[in-house]
């Protein structure tokens, strides 16, 4: 066999092997994963705030019940406070690393994901 078809046959080979095993994007210097947090809820249609700031990026699912934060940064730890309607409030921290990752099989693209429940307990009532 001559040189250039034992290179072919290689770049051939090289070339069914990434397609097998796929190509992830890498991420360019600077830039963040990002990921969805879902949050399970005994109150329908809470405020929250992300680490003191509003999140415009988000919905509720279950009639309310299920909070999904959408394009949160996986790389740093976060504070959720979520308020219900009722006064009562509960705090979620998220740390970097107990992001879960998953690879979509038809897009070959890793998703990262937080899951959880949330209980807001009722206010302890004052004694007199």
């Amino acid at each position: 066999m001559s040189d250039r078809a034992k290179l072919l046959g290689r770049v051939l080979l090289g070339v069914c092997f990434l397609s097998f095993v796929g190509i992830h994007p890498a991420l360019a210097d600077g830039e963040v994963s990002r990921g969805t947090v879902s949050v399970k809820l005994n109150v329908t249609y809470p405020k929250f705030t992300l680490d003191g700031k509003a999140w415009e990026n988000h919905h509720f699912l279950d009639d309310g019940a299920q909070l999904v934060i959408l394009n949160v940064p996986t790389n740093v730890d976060h504070t959720v406070v979520i308020k219900a309607l009722d006064g009562r409030q509960a705090t979620l921290v998220i740390k970097s690393k107990r992001w879960r990752k998953k690879r979509n099989r038809k897009t070959k693209v890793i998703d990262f994901s937080f899951k959880t429940k949330v209980t807001l307990k009722k206010a302890a009532s004052k004694k007199k």
